[in-house]
């Protein structure tokens, strides 16, 4: 109406700056409670009469309403989507989601990590092949470059950072260099300490050092932080299995299928144990489930050999041990039980063959959970080029199909299979 333009309005301030850039302005129209106040200040149009009385009480309330919308939108920038905030399983149930979420993507140019961003996807649910891959140290060095080299980005999220030094935790593990590999994960839990995924790892690291507090302790840790996620319920029964402690092991797998129903990791787990309490019937109808679930997962194809190899059951211990040996072809566990199953059978060269494999294999990565005596046994008989004697010389017991009322200890006389050790190949 020819007046003086009304002044642009104060808006109140928006959140602190966090450490990357504020999100960019949404393309498309704006949303609903803001867009007509926001034409009507570019424009001016909100004034009414020739005082614009109206028009004050208008930019009054939309000057609150932009405000409100820029710290919702802080809000979830900083503290939702932003990673140095975000908590697993709040805004996204895979270690690839979470990692590569919008702090990243908002830089046209920031270079993802991709290679690294899947190592992490698959540790947080293995499944197939993944298992055995997510055991090769090449793949986590080659993780941790790929970090490494992402993390140096401009605006790079921080759990790139910390991802990092996991994937250095996870190398040093797989190599057996388990103190290195402890205080590597120590450190990606202090770079992004809302992130679960190193205190998980460190339970498994702890509880095979023998630390069953620490371990339980990490594992809760990572539940509180990911309560959704069944990985942290297993490393808890995990550590309670490498105590001895079958029971309260049975117990938390079975917690942790309540969160993975379908899960293969966990129905084998839960075979396994199973199998050590010599409850025969569940650890079968447990495995069965986990192979339906996925045919390739080696500890529980082991299971089914050693107790094909008890019962002196040879074709059928000869063919999961050459399932499992044609997974993880360096599994000195499953190349054992190959050869056991040779010599059950009768086939001489072939279980002498097998068998100076598994030797070859102790020479180079030590035991890996296999029985000392048996494999100190089988160096021996190899020197007098001779066969060692069997490792199963009668069947077993018949095992139980339904839990006994619990109890800290197996009886004497009826002692407890021993849970198979998978070394390397632990899920």
């Amino acid at each position: 109406s020819g007046g003086q333009p009304t002044p642009a309005p104060h808006h109140a301030p928006g959140p602190t700056p966090g450490p990357f850039p504020p999100a960019p302005a949404p393309v498309g129209p704006a949303p609903a409670t803001t867009a007509g106040f926001g034409a009507a200040l570019a424009t001016g149009a909100t004034r009414s009469g020739p005082r614009g009385g109206g028009g004050r009480a208008a930019l009054l309330i939309g000057g609150l309403a932009l405000a409100a919308a820029a710290i919702a939108l802080g809000g979830w920038w900083v503290g939702g989507a932003g990673l140095s905030g975000l908590t697993d399983g709040a805004k996204a149930s895979r270690g690839r989601k979470v990692a590569s979420s919008s702090n990243a993507t908002s830089r046209p140019g920031l270079r993802k990590p991709a290679l690294g961003l899947k190592a992490l996807d698959d540790y947080h649910d293995p499944k197939g092949a993944s298992i055995s891959n997510l055991k090769s140290s090449s793949l986590w060095a080659t993780a941790a470059r790929d970090f490494a080299e992402a993390s140096k980005q401009k605006g790079a999220p921080i759990r790139w950072k910390a991802a990092l030094h996991f994937a250095k935790c996870q190398e040093a593990l797989v190599k057996e260099a388990r103190d290195r590999g402890i205080a590597a994960c120590k450190k990606a839990a202090a770079v992004d300490p809302n992130w679960a995924t190193p205190h998980s790892a460190l339970s498994g690291a702890l509880s095979r050092k023998g630390d069953l507090q620490g371990a339980l302790k990490e594992a809760e840790a990572a539940q509180r932080l990911e309560p959704k996620w069944w990985r942290p319920v297993a490393m808890s029964a995990a550590a309670y299995s490498r105590a001895g402690k079958l029971d309260e092991a049975i117990q938390e797998y079975r917690r942790a299928l309540q969160l993975a129903p379908d899960n293969a990791v966990v129905l084998g787990e839960l075979a396994l144990m199973y199998h050590a309490a010599k409850m025969d019937s569940e650890a079968q109808r447990y495995a069965d489930r986990a192979l339906a679930a996925d045919p390739d997962l080696v500890p529980v194809r082991l299971m089914r050999a050693e107790r094909a190899l008890e019962r002196q059951q040879g074709k059928l211990a000869l063919s999961e041990a050459t399932r499992a040996v044609s997974v993880a072809p360096k599994y000195l566990a499953a190349r054992l039980a190959f050869a056991d199953a040779h010599a059950l059978l009768g086939h001489r060269d072939q279980a002498m063959d097998e068998y100076r494999k598994v030797i070859e294999l102790r020479r180079k990565g030590g035991d890996q959970g296999a029985p000392k005596a048996r494999l100190d046994q089988i160096e021996a008989a190899l020197k007098a080029d001779r066969l060692p004697p069997p490792r199963h010389a009668a069947r077993s017991a018949p095992g139980r199909t339904r839990p006994r009322a619990p109890r800290s200890r197996p009886s004497p006389a009826a002692p407890r299979r021993s849970r198979p050790d998978l070394g390397n190949q632990e899920f």
